[in-house]
Protein backbone atom coordinates (compact mmCIF):
# COMPACT_ATOMS: atom_id res chain seq x y z
CA UNK A 1 0.00 0.00 0.00
CA UNK A 2 1.21 3.28 -1.16
CA UNK A 3 1.94 5.31 2.23
CA UNK A 4 1.79 8.70 1.22
CA UNK A 5 -1.01 11.44 1.30
CA UNK A 6 -3.03 11.57 -2.28
CA UNK A 7 -3.53 14.98 -3.88
CA UNK A 8 -5.90 15.93 -6.46
CA UNK A 9 -5.15 18.19 -9.07
CA UNK A 10 -8.21 19.92 -10.83
CA UNK A 11 -7.27 22.03 -13.67
CA UNK A 12 -7.83 22.44 -17.44
CA UNK A 13 -4.60 23.73 -17.79
CA UNK A 14 -1.89 20.52 -18.64
CA UNK A 15 0.99 22.48 -17.79
CA UNK A 16 -0.49 23.66 -14.34
CA UNK A 17 -1.43 20.28 -13.69
CA UNK A 18 2.21 19.55 -14.52
CA UNK A 19 3.77 22.17 -12.75
CA UNK A 20 1.82 21.50 -9.47
CA UNK A 21 2.28 17.56 -9.85
CA UNK A 22 6.22 18.23 -9.87
CA UNK A 23 5.30 20.55 -6.78
CA UNK A 24 4.05 17.89 -4.85
CA UNK A 25 5.10 14.71 -6.31
CA UNK A 26 8.40 13.92 -3.99
CA UNK A 27 6.03 13.85 -0.62
CA UNK A 28 2.43 12.83 -2.14
CA UNK A 29 1.01 10.80 -4.88
CA UNK A 30 -0.86 13.36 -6.87
CA UNK A 31 -3.63 12.24 -9.55
CA UNK A 32 -4.39 14.82 -12.35
CA UNK A 33 -8.47 15.75 -13.50
CA UNK A 34 -9.11 18.81 -16.05
CA UNK A 35 -12.53 18.77 -15.64
CA UNK A 36 -15.68 18.25 -13.47
CA UNK A 37 -16.75 14.81 -14.53
CA UNK A 38 -13.07 13.75 -14.42
CA UNK A 39 -12.78 15.13 -10.49
CA UNK A 40 -16.07 13.71 -9.59
CA UNK A 41 -14.71 10.69 -11.54
CA UNK A 42 -11.53 10.68 -9.76
CA UNK A 43 -12.89 11.33 -6.33
CA UNK A 44 -15.25 8.84 -6.39
CA UNK A 45 -12.48 6.04 -6.88
CA UNK A 46 -9.87 7.52 -4.87
CA UNK A 47 -9.96 9.58 -1.27
CA UNK A 48 -7.98 12.35 -1.94
CA UNK A 49 -6.65 14.33 1.31
CA UNK A 50 -6.15 17.99 -0.28
CA UNK A 51 -7.84 18.55 -3.44
CA UNK A 52 -6.32 21.71 -5.36
CA UNK A 53 -8.66 22.99 -7.72
CA UNK A 54 -8.88 25.87 -10.49
CA UNK A 55 -12.51 27.76 -10.79
CA UNK A 56 -12.50 27.85 -14.19
CA UNK A 57 -12.52 24.29 -16.63
CA UNK A 58 -12.11 23.42 -20.23
CA UNK A 59 -12.98 27.69 -21.06
CA UNK A 60 -16.16 27.55 -18.79
CA UNK A 61 -16.89 29.89 -15.98
CA UNK A 62 -16.49 28.85 -13.17
CA UNK A 63 -19.27 27.12 -12.57
CA UNK A 64 -17.34 23.65 -12.70
CA UNK A 65 -14.64 24.70 -10.62
CA UNK A 66 -16.96 25.69 -7.50
CA UNK A 67 -19.20 22.30 -8.54
CA UNK A 68 -16.12 20.49 -7.43
CA UNK A 69 -15.63 22.16 -4.28
CA UNK A 70 -19.86 21.44 -3.47
CA UNK A 71 -18.54 17.66 -4.17
CA UNK A 72 -16.20 17.78 -1.65
CA UNK A 73 -18.25 19.62 0.53
CA UNK A 74 -21.03 16.75 -0.09
CA UNK A 75 -19.13 13.80 0.14
CA UNK A 76 -17.70 15.26 3.80
CA UNK A 77 -14.61 13.10 4.34
CA UNK A 78 -12.16 15.14 5.56
CA UNK A 79 -10.92 16.10 1.96
CA UNK A 80 -9.50 19.92 2.02
CA UNK A 81 -9.91 21.81 -0.61
CA UNK A 82 -7.61 24.32 -1.94
CA UNK A 83 -8.39 26.85 -4.83
CA UNK A 84 -5.13 27.90 -7.37
CA UNK A 85 -7.27 30.06 -10.02
CA UNK A 86 -7.25 33.43 -11.64
CA UNK A 87 -10.62 33.98 -11.11
CA UNK A 88 -11.38 34.13 -7.50
CA UNK A 89 -12.87 37.35 -6.20
CA UNK A 90 -14.10 38.58 -2.95
CA UNK A 91 -17.96 37.48 -3.50
CA UNK A 92 -16.86 34.05 -3.80
CA UNK A 93 -15.30 34.03 -0.45
CA UNK A 94 -17.86 33.23 1.98
CA UNK A 95 -18.78 30.33 -0.01
CA UNK A 96 -15.23 29.27 0.19
CA UNK A 97 -15.58 29.17 4.16
CA UNK A 98 -18.21 27.35 4.10
CA UNK A 99 -17.20 25.03 1.75
CA UNK A 100 -13.88 24.58 3.79
CA UNK A 101 -11.71 25.48 1.48
CA UNK A 102 -7.94 26.05 3.35
CA UNK A 103 -6.37 28.24 1.13
CA UNK A 104 -6.80 30.15 -1.89
CA UNK A 105 -4.20 31.62 -3.99
CA UNK A 106 -4.25 33.83 -7.58
CA UNK A 107 -2.01 32.18 -10.37
CA UNK A 108 -1.22 35.57 -11.12
CA UNK A 109 1.10 35.34 -8.08
CA UNK A 110 2.51 32.50 -8.79
CA UNK A 111 3.44 33.53 -12.49
CA UNK A 112 4.63 36.97 -10.98
CA UNK A 113 7.25 34.85 -8.84
CA UNK A 114 6.08 34.49 -5.52
CA UNK A 115 7.42 31.61 -4.23
CA UNK A 116 5.21 28.18 -4.51
CA UNK A 117 6.54 27.40 -0.75
CA UNK A 118 4.60 28.93 1.11
CA UNK A 119 1.34 26.44 -0.78
CA UNK A 120 3.37 24.27 -0.51
CA UNK A 121 3.91 24.43 3.35
CA UNK A 122 0.07 24.86 3.46
CA UNK A 123 -1.58 22.14 1.38
CA UNK A 124 2.02 19.41 3.61
CA UNK A 125 0.19 21.03 6.59
CA UNK A 126 -3.71 19.89 5.20
CA UNK A 127 -2.60 16.76 3.67
CA UNK A 128 -1.19 15.68 7.49
CA UNK A 129 -3.96 16.48 8.99
CA UNK A 130 -6.62 14.74 6.46
CA UNK A 131 -4.36 11.75 6.65
CA UNK A 132 -4.72 11.41 10.72
CA UNK A 133 -8.37 12.01 10.13
CA UNK A 134 -8.24 9.44 8.12
CA UNK A 135 -6.46 7.08 10.38
CA UNK A 136 -9.06 7.57 12.95
CA UNK A 137 -11.70 7.22 11.53
CA UNK A 138 -10.78 3.71 9.99
CA UNK A 139 -11.42 2.58 13.93
CA UNK A 140 -14.59 3.69 14.10
CA UNK A 141 -15.61 1.88 10.77
CA UNK A 142 -17.75 -1.60 11.41
CA UNK A 143 -15.56 -4.30 9.14
CA UNK A 144 -18.45 -5.88 8.53
CA UNK A 145 -19.92 -2.84 6.40
CA UNK A 146 -17.87 -4.68 3.67
CA UNK A 147 -19.93 -7.22 3.76
CA UNK A 148 -23.31 -6.15 1.26
CA UNK A 149 -26.09 -8.67 2.44
CA UNK A 150 -24.38 -10.33 5.47
CA UNK A 151 -24.95 -9.56 9.40
CA UNK A 152 -22.28 -10.34 12.15
CA UNK A 153 -24.56 -12.70 13.74
CA UNK A 154 -25.14 -14.74 10.41
CA UNK A 155 -21.35 -14.53 9.49
CA UNK A 156 -20.54 -16.08 12.77
CA UNK A 157 -23.10 -19.09 13.36
CA UNK A 158 -23.18 -20.00 9.53
CA UNK A 159 -18.83 -20.57 10.30
CA UNK A 160 -19.29 -21.96 13.61
CA UNK A 161 -16.07 -21.13 14.48
CA UNK A 162 -15.16 -18.81 17.19
CA UNK A 163 -16.46 -16.17 18.84
CA UNK A 164 -17.29 -12.96 18.21
CA UNK A 165 -14.73 -11.15 19.81
CA UNK A 166 -12.08 -12.76 17.96
CA UNK A 167 -14.54 -12.10 14.79
CA UNK A 168 -14.82 -8.84 14.63
CA UNK A 169 -10.51 -8.05 15.28
CA UNK A 170 -9.83 -10.66 12.98
CA UNK A 171 -12.10 -9.19 10.28
CA UNK A 172 -10.87 -5.51 11.13
CA UNK A 173 -7.33 -6.28 10.78
CA UNK A 174 -8.31 -7.55 7.39
CA UNK A 175 -10.28 -5.05 5.81
CA UNK A 176 -9.27 -1.62 7.78
CA UNK A 177 -6.42 -0.68 5.47
CA UNK A 178 -9.48 -0.60 2.22
CA UNK A 179 -11.36 2.13 4.00
CA UNK A 180 -13.07 4.07 2.77
CA UNK A 181 -14.50 1.33 1.03
CA UNK A 182 -17.68 1.06 -1.32
CA UNK A 183 -19.84 -2.17 -1.55
CA UNK A 184 -20.44 -4.05 -4.64
CA UNK A 185 -23.71 -3.95 -6.22
CA UNK A 186 -23.70 -7.76 -5.77
CA UNK A 187 -23.80 -9.60 -2.54
CA UNK A 188 -21.20 -11.67 -1.04
CA UNK A 189 -21.43 -15.20 -1.75
CA UNK A 190 -20.81 -18.34 0.54
CA UNK A 191 -18.74 -20.79 -0.19
CA UNK A 192 -19.91 -24.23 0.55
CA UNK A 193 -18.19 -28.31 0.99
CA UNK A 194 -19.89 -30.47 -0.94
CA UNK A 195 -18.25 -33.08 0.45
CA UNK A 196 -19.03 -32.35 4.09
CA UNK A 197 -23.33 -31.62 3.57
CA UNK A 198 -22.83 -28.21 2.39
CA UNK A 199 -20.81 -26.54 5.37
CA UNK A 200 -20.02 -23.15 4.86
CA UNK A 201 -16.30 -22.91 4.71
CA UNK A 202 -15.81 -19.33 3.81
CA UNK A 203 -17.45 -16.23 2.74
CA UNK A 204 -16.36 -13.78 -0.55
CA UNK A 205 -17.13 -10.38 -1.65
CA UNK A 206 -15.64 -7.77 -4.22
CA UNK A 207 -15.62 -4.46 -2.93
CA UNK A 208 -13.64 -1.28 -4.08
CA UNK A 209 -10.80 -0.08 -1.80
CA UNK A 210 -11.07 4.00 -2.36
CA UNK A 211 -7.28 4.12 0.34
CA UNK A 212 -5.72 1.85 -2.73
CA UNK A 213 -7.63 3.28 -5.81
CA UNK A 214 -8.63 -0.08 -6.47
CA UNK A 215 -10.72 -3.29 -6.46
CA UNK A 216 -9.96 -6.31 -4.42
CA UNK A 217 -11.74 -9.48 -3.71
CA UNK A 218 -12.04 -10.20 0.31
CA UNK A 219 -12.05 -13.93 1.12
CA UNK A 220 -11.77 -15.52 4.77
CA UNK A 221 -13.53 -18.28 6.95
CA UNK A 222 -12.92 -21.11 9.51
CA UNK A 223 -9.00 -21.53 9.86
CA UNK A 224 -9.27 -24.83 9.24
CA UNK A 225 -11.40 -24.48 6.01
CA UNK A 226 -10.11 -21.66 4.44
CA UNK A 227 -7.78 -23.47 1.88
CA UNK A 228 -10.32 -26.09 1.06
CA UNK A 229 -12.37 -23.24 -0.14
CA UNK A 230 -9.95 -21.65 -2.46
CA UNK A 231 -10.15 -25.67 -3.91
CA UNK A 232 -13.97 -25.62 -3.80
CA UNK A 233 -14.03 -22.37 -5.59
CA UNK A 234 -11.57 -20.63 -7.05
CA UNK A 235 -11.62 -16.84 -6.44
CA UNK A 236 -13.13 -14.53 -8.65
CA UNK A 237 -15.09 -16.47 -10.62
CA UNK A 238 -18.35 -15.64 -9.40
CA UNK A 239 -17.82 -12.32 -10.48
CA UNK A 240 -16.89 -12.96 -13.91
CA UNK A 241 -13.44 -14.33 -13.84
CA UNK A 242 -11.76 -11.65 -12.22
CA UNK A 243 -8.04 -11.27 -13.02
CA UNK A 244 -6.18 -11.75 -9.26
CA UNK A 245 -3.05 -9.87 -8.57
CA UNK A 246 -0.06 -11.86 -6.60
CA UNK A 247 0.78 -11.16 -2.84
CA UNK A 248 -2.37 -10.89 -1.13
CA UNK A 249 -2.67 -9.43 2.55
CA UNK A 250 -3.35 -12.46 4.62
CA UNK A 251 -4.73 -12.43 8.46
CA UNK A 252 -4.77 -15.27 10.83
CA UNK A 253 -6.28 -15.93 14.11
CA UNK A 254 -6.59 -18.97 16.10
CA UNK A 255 -10.19 -20.16 14.25
CA UNK A 256 -10.14 -17.97 11.61
CA UNK A 257 -8.17 -16.72 8.40
CA UNK A 258 -8.44 -14.54 5.66
CA UNK A 259 -6.95 -12.47 2.64
CA UNK A 260 -7.62 -9.70 0.78
CA UNK A 261 -6.31 -9.99 -3.38
CA UNK A 262 -6.11 -6.84 -5.74
CA UNK A 263 -8.25 -7.15 -8.53
CA UNK A 264 -5.82 -5.82 -11.66
CA UNK A 265 -8.63 -4.60 -14.34
CA UNK A 266 -12.25 -3.93 -13.21
CA UNK A 267 -15.10 -1.88 -14.98
CA UNK A 268 -15.69 0.59 -11.92
CA UNK A 269 -19.52 1.62 -13.31
CA UNK A 270 -20.63 -1.73 -14.06
CA UNK A 271 -19.75 -3.34 -10.30
CA UNK A 272 -20.16 -0.11 -8.30
CA UNK A 273 -21.89 2.66 -6.99
CA UNK A 274 -20.14 6.37 -6.76
CA UNK A 275 -20.15 6.71 -2.87
CA UNK A 276 -23.22 8.42 -1.05
CA UNK A 277 -23.08 12.08 -0.37
CA UNK A 278 -23.03 12.93 3.31
CA UNK A 279 -24.46 15.76 3.46
CA UNK A 280 -26.24 18.83 1.44
CA UNK A 281 -23.97 20.74 -0.04
CA UNK A 282 -23.22 24.45 -0.18
CA UNK A 283 -25.37 26.91 -2.30
CA UNK A 284 -24.00 29.57 -3.79
CA UNK A 285 -24.31 33.10 -2.60
CA UNK A 286 -26.83 35.26 -4.74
Amino acid sequence: MNNKPHILVVDDDISWRENLEEAFGNKHSVHLAGSLLGAKDALNRRFCHVAIVDLRLNGNNVNEGMEVLKYIEGLDEGTSPFVISGYADASMYDDFRRMGVSSVTDKNTIIKGESIDKIRAKVEKAASDAWSKAIRQQWHVSPFGVLRGLFAREIQQDLRAGPMTELRPFLSSLVRPLYPRLQAKREAVSIKDKDEQNQILAFEVLCWSRALGQAVVVRFGRVDGFRRSLEVQPLGLVYGNLQIENEPHFVSRSHFEGAVYRIKELDFDKHFNPPPLKKNSTPPSS
